[in-house]
């Protein structure tokens, strides 16, 4: 048994190095995307969830296009056409010919939302066989639907697991396994999601059935959408249980090896319980619930400890994207126009203390925090700069806000620009830094300036200017 265990384990992470690469061909024509880059790309694991090119092209003006790459295993790949997102599975040495979407430009409002995301379209496929991959899983996924939708008050209002259970047996019968294990595979974690859909009371049977103890399956995108949906803030959610209550002391002390024997010692798979651990870590750094440097530590020990080279480089990873906004860190570039249309780099407050605020004017809270802010720029304007950046959808309201009230700080204009939104994490409005005379971030994030913003402005400036003074007349070579 613990042969066959080691055996699992090292297929599932040793598959792309012992299979033999193979080259994927994907063709079409489509005349409306003419003059267009197309793209496709796949996300290798579920904790960043980063995109990672495969080909790209620009399409012909007669339409056609054609990309290679090569791969030694079955990905779901995916390209973005605006407003859809096309998805194809891929098999090694396999040729396709796809039919994208008719081509759907972005809305205004669309292009300038930072939180817009394109709805996913199957792309279709033109000289498959009937059996093709793609086809299977559509078919299977079309009639979990239906199913799903026949039973919908059974499933999510009265929680039946009894329905759950003859839908999946109705499935099997009509759908069984086949040659393919992706497609086996796909098949296991769509009855995962819906046996986890009807015990939300307890889905614990249902994550220790399909996800605790067993191997992980990092490429199959199912269990990558699931893993990301059940999983998130998973060491929070834990360390508020009595069964987990030694996870916050673990995780502040830096203790990888410890969280990884606590979760085995629970029944947890191993290669499962540092993946979920992983993702705890990643969640859990923005929130107050632990210790940053105790999670910095513990993904530090990671990058040695973890059983896997995957996940070592994943703990390394992590590291980089929450420590790229973290204190003492460079604050992120951008060089935006401002409300009268000039361009405005960041680095042209250099010298100057800024407080920097991305805001939506059509929320709430962030104009009510833009009449506070009027203070902040008053009382402080010899030292600190503030600088607001909207990242909502109406660029025009907002300087229209500014001429209306008399606001005279900064305003820039980051309207659908997803990439600043990410490398500050903006994930609610309004979110603020404060940024260092050097460039340097000094609270990330920084407090509200409706709840205690001044307070905190005046201990660090204190502070960072008695520490510049006294590195000035500090003697040279001590």
């Amino acid at each position: 048994m613990i042969k066959r265990l080691f055996l699992l384990l090292t297929v599932s992470f040793t598959l792309t190095f012992q299979a033999k690469a193979a080259e994927v061909v994907i063709k079409g024509t489509a005349p409306d995307y003419a003059g267009k880059n197309i793209t496709f790309y796949y996300h290798p694991e579920p904790v960043l969830y980063k995109n990672v090119l495969l080909a790209s092209t620009t399409i012909k003006s007669d339409g056609s296009f054609s990309v290679s790459f090569s791969t030694s295993q079955t990905l779901q790949v995916y390209c973005n056409l605006d407003k859809y997102q096309g998805v194809l599975v891929v098999e090694p040495g396999q040729e396709y010919q796809v039919i994208l979407p008719k081509y759907v430009p972005l809305t205004p409002e669309q292009k300038k939302s930072p939180y817009f995301k394109p709805t996913p379209y199957w792309l279709g496929l033109k000289n498959r066989p009937g059996n093709d991959l793609n086809f299977k899983i559509r078919e299977f996924v079309e009639e979990l639907t239906h199913q799903i939708n026949q039973n919908v008050n059974d499933i999510y209002r009265n929680a039946s697991q009894r329905v759950a259970g003859e839908i999946i047996v109705q499935l099997e019968k009509t759908f069984p396994d086949t040659e393919s294990p992706y497609f086996n595979l796909t098949k296991k974690y769509y009855y995962a999601g819906l046996e986890y859909d009807v015990s939300q009371r307890n889905p614990d049977a249902a994550v220790m059935k399909y996800f605790a103890t067993q191997p992980v399956e990092m490429g199959n995108a199912k269990y990558q959408e699931l893993f990301r949906a059940m999983f998130t803030n998973f060491l929070k959610k834990k360390a508020q249980s009595v069964e987990f209550a030694e996870i916050s002391p673990l995780v502040d002390s830096g203790n990888w090896k410890g969280l990884v024997n606590l979760l085995t010692g629970k029944g947890y798979h191993t290669s499962f319980a540092e993946l979920a651990i992983l993702k705890g870590l990643n969640d859990g750094f923005y929130s107050s619930f632990f210790d940053k440097k105790g999670i910095l530590q513990t993904l530090k020990h990671a990058e040695t400890e973890a059983t896997t080279a995957e996940y070592r480089n994943l703990a390394k990873g992590i590291t980089k994207h929450l420590t790229e906004v973290m204190e003492g860190g460079e604050a992120p570039s951008f060089n935006l126009k401002n409300n009268t249309g000039k361009k405005t780099a960041l680095s042209s407050f250099h010298g100057k203390y800024v407080y920097l605020n991305f805001f939506s004017t059509d929320n709430n809270e962030s104009l009510q925090d833009l009449k506070l802010l009027k203070n902040v720029q008053q009382r402080f304007q010899q030292v600190l700069t503030v600088v607001s950046v909207s990242l909502g959808d109406d660029f025009n309201a907002a300087k229209q806000l500014w001429e209306k009230t008399g606001y005279n700080w900064p305003l820039l204009d980051a309207s659908g620009n997803q990439k600043l939104a990410g490398a500050y994490r903006v994930k609610d409005f309004p979110t603020y830094y404060l940024i260092g005379p050097d460039g340097k971030l000094l609270l990330a994030p920084a407090p509200a300036v409706s709840r205690g913003f001044q307070a905190a402005f005046i201990r660090v400036f204190r502070n960072t200017e008695n520490q510049r003074k006294r590195a000035v007349v500090r003697p040279s070579g001590r």
